[in-house]
């Protein structure tokens, strides 16, 4: 699917497609499944909202939000995203999934919005390597009220807060992150995780404000 303007999909099952370059694309309560989304823009929301996707590829896309918000994730990639608040997901959750290379000024993975505090987020069995979160005053790479299980958190960057903030962990990987405050974790709980050869320029590199149990 091509198209040099808007491309709006909603209510609709998608198998074996590519959706391709769009200067306008908006998706609302779509299934995709091993579908490649990517190069498209979204210049005032979420480029894809309430959907399901399945063995999946979105990459290179940018929006206003977020790539992927409200939304669940299986097996797929999410690498080099831009969102203005989010580069991967924004109240989404994501199992067996690599989410790499994403870039936002607020969150660079995934995140919870401002206006919906209370929303759970459940991250499993995830690589999430090599996000960068940029400028000065944002919070993490990934951020508040996240579920994170069997994740490897590698080798991300964020240049105005921490790598995980305020987020429930469990059985994790956290190594090889930099960030401004908190290379680790700051606040939240770590549980049977190992935390190793992370940096902060301002702050301490392991874990800061954290209920840690059977952790390193």
């Amino acid at each position: 699917v091509a198209d040099n303007g808007t491309l709006t999909m909603s209510e609709s099952d998608f198998t074996n497609c590519v959706i391709d370059a769009n200067p306008y694309l908006s998706v609302n309560g779509c299934d995709f499944f091993n579908c490649t989304i990517r190069s498209n823009r979204n210049t005032s929301e979420a480029l894809i909202y309430s959907s399901s996707l399945f063995d999946c590829t979105i990459s290179g896309n940018s929006s206003a939000l977020s790539t992927i918000q409200n939304s669940t994730v299986w097996r797929s990639t999410v690498a080099g995203n831009w969102g203005d608040e989010a580069g991967a997901g924004l109240e989404s959750s994501f199992y067996d999934c690599t989410i790499s290379s994403n870039r936002s000024p607020q969150r660079a993975a995934v995140g919870r919005s401002y206006y919906n505090p209370q929303t759970s987020i459940v991250i499993s069995g995830c690589l999430i390597e090599g996000n960068l979160q940029v400028g000065d005053g944002a919070i993490a790479c990934i951020a508040e009220n996240a579920e994170l299980a069997d994740c490897r958190i590698l080798n991300n960057i964020s240049e105005g807060g921490s790598t995980l903030y305020y987020c429930n962990v469990q059985r994790c990987l956290i190594a090889g992150n930099r960030a401004l405050r908190c290379g680790g974790a700051y606040g939240g709980l770590l549980s049977a995780c190992t935390v190793v050869y992370n940096t902060a320029s301002n702050g301490v590199g392991g874990a800061e404000a954290c209920s840690a149990f059977h952790s390193i």
